[in-house]
């Protein structure tokens, strides 16, 4: 058998393994940790247009950040598969199977050595810290982000092995490199993994070597800066000034230790670790310790010829961990099973290097360690195979958070809004109880309680959770829109308005404000304000096609009738699939017609 269809099969069983691990996350739902913000409620993906095109390059995305190639595989599945989840789920599973692929011809290139090649795949494809980017439809940006990146290094590599300095792969991988920034901001550690390579193949430093990194360093570099920016700007960042260095180093030591823990025990996997109670502990300090060890002797294992291999992994995990390793605090999780996608290619790396040089340094060490090692890839095979079940709904996703971590608030009110959802108002007031026990000044807990109030016709009690959000942060945006739809239930529609009034001066770009009070406008026969507010939404969103909706049916009412058709037809331009929108096109162009006659 030629080496090349080896290759095939070797390619074909890593994709098998890769399939029947992760295939539980074929059959999954939508969860409402981030998929309704990024994909269902996303207009820019819903009926895609060049002018939204436009918008996804030019402007900055979701919770501040700039992802325009993830946004674009979304309109893809959209305009493909619509809202069913099945197509989202195949698109991730296709590309970790690339990405798997992706990372055996890295591996290959970089050791010369197909079982070190293929142990690395393989590891890889079944880890269960894996699975969270695979069975997660918003984890879509981190395999993305990988495919790019890999393909990339993989570019590179190829040209510095062979010597060729062909300028096409030099370019190629530099723009290859560009896709993977559009993808997610993480890529930005490329630049260091290069010149890791270039060590690696001993590549004497010169000046056209560091010619030739500048327009790496400076894609990272630009952004980079634009990352950060975005995501000051929103409340992603909202502790950074807060913590101190010392808070920031401990919170290292402690995500590190955790990250290295589970390459061989992938226990307490969950979709999100809280921050321990204390960051002064001994794992931050244990972990602190481990990781300038593992920074000392990957250094000296890379300088030896027998051992390089090995401690190019381990660089290359530290390299790529350390920018996610919450050294500025990023949201309320200390660790996130989807940091570790890239930077775990280092450590299994590192792994199957070492197997095989125990293996190569005395055979019998074969009897021992190839057992051990088929223990292990079957134990990863099953553990992954679970994990991707959790992801089946919000129910199976937050029970496994709080099996994990029975004292986390978060998961308890994430669990409770599934409740809700599902109108077992019960289960929701058990759970939101429990966590009001556990975390009672958690505003988003007084958010969802007032709108499982709501639900239950409670508007009193509904007030009274609002007011508490609102208190606890008064520039917290649901609670004060959701305080003042509250007093329409109520029937005070002037302090509903009132409270609505308030919010945009608190918040002038929040959307839902001017939708909602100018159907309250409409409804006390204030057409004036309300065409203003109407007018407000469509220039604060554009590509948003529910204010021109509201102000076409405006402009019917008040019989402006050529203002109402330019508003009827860009509401249907924008959301074609919507009935109502082409029945009131057809309706005021009939009115025109009849007026005309």
């Amino acid at each position: 058998m030629g080496n090349r269809q080896k290759l095939w099969l070797v390619g074909l069983a890593l994709s098998i393994c890769t399939l029947i691990a992760m295939s539980p996350s074929l059959f999954n739902g939508w969860t409402s940790w981030d998929d309704h913000v990024y994909v269902l409620n996303n207009q820019l993906i819903q009926h895609f247009s060049w002018e939204k095109l436009k918008a996804v390059f030019t402007t900055a995305h979701v919770n501040g950040t700039y992802s325009p190639l993830v946004l674009l595989s979304w309109a893809l599945n959209h305009n493909l598969h619509g809202t069913s989840p099945f197509g989202y789920h195949f698109l991730n599973l296709a590309l970790h199977v690339l990405n798997t692929l992706l990372v055996f011809v890295l591996v290959r290139k970089l050791s010369d050595n197909a079982s070190i090649a293929f142990g690395t795949a393989l590891l890889f494809s079944i880890h269960p810290m894996n699975v969270e980017p695979v069975a997660w439809i918003t984890g879509r940006k981190d395999v993305l982000y990988a495919f790019f990146t890999l393909t990339s290094l993989v570019l590179y590599t190829e040209n510095v092995r062979t010597n060729s300095r062909k300028p096409f792969l030099f370019i190629a991988s530099l723009l290859v490199f560009l896709l993977a920034l559009l993808s997610k901001a993480t890529a930005v550690i490329l630049p260091i993994l290069i010149v890791l390579t270039d060590i690696l193949f001993n590549r004497q430093p010169n000046k056209k070597m560091v010619l030739e990194k500048l327009p790496f360093f400076g894609l990272a570099v630009l952004f980079g800066g634009l990352a950060f920016y975005a995501q000051s700007q929103t409340a992603a960042l909202s502790e950074m000034h807060s913590a101190s260095l010392i808070d920031s180093i401990l919170a290292v030591g402690h995500s590190q230790l955790i990250y290295i823990l589970k390459v061989v025990a992938p226990f307490k996997l969950s979709a999100f670790h809280p921050y321990p109670n204390s960051l002064l502990s001994v794992t931050s300090i244990i972990g602190i310790v481990i990781w300038l060890l593992a920074l000392i002797g990957g250094g000296l294992l890379f300088k030896r010829n027998g051992t390089s291999l090995i401690g190019f992994g381990i660089l290359f995990f530290l390299t790529s961990i350390f920018p996610v390793s919450q050294i500025i605090p990023v949201g309320p999780a200390i660790v996130a099973d989807r940091y570790a996608y890239v930077p775990y290619v280092g450590i299994f790396i590192s792994l199957s290097a070492f197997v095989e040089f125990l293996v190569k340094k005395t055979s019998k060490m074969q009897v021992f360690v190839y057992p051990v090692c088929c223990c292990f890839i079957l134990f990863l095979g099953l553990c992954s195979f679970n994990q991707a079940k959790t992801w089946k709904s919000d129910q199976t996703l937050w029970s496994n958070v709080i099996a994990h971590y029975p004292n986390c608030a978060k998961g308890y009110v994430n669990r409770g809004m599934y409740y809700t959802k599902m109108d077992d108002s019960k289960a929701a007031l058990a759970d939101f109880q429990k966590a009001l026990n556990i975390e009672p000044t958690m505003v988003e807990l007084h958010q969802q309680m007032g709108l499982l109030n709501q639900r239950l016709g409670q508007y009193h009690n509904a007030q009274e959770a609002f007011n508490k959000a609102i208190e606890l942060n008064p520039f917290y945006e649901p609670a004060r829109l959701n305080n003042a739809l509250n007093y329409v239930y109520l029937n005070n529609r002037k302090m509903a308005i009132s409270e609505l009034t308030k919010l945009s001066d608190i918040s002038p770009d929040y959307l839902l404000t001017y939708l909602n009070r100018g159907v309250l406008y409409e409804q006390y026969g204030a057409m004036t304000l309300a065409l203003a507010d109407y007018s407000k939404a469509t220039e604060l969103a554009p590509l948003d096609h529910r204010g021109f909706q509201y102000r076409a049916v405006l402009y019917y009412r008040i019989e402006a009738y050529g203002e109402a058709l330019h508003d009827a037809a860009r509401w249907v331009e924008l959301k074609p699939t919507d009935p109502n929108a082409q029945k009131w096109l057809d309706k005021i162009r009939a009115t025109t017609n009849g007026l005309e006659k």
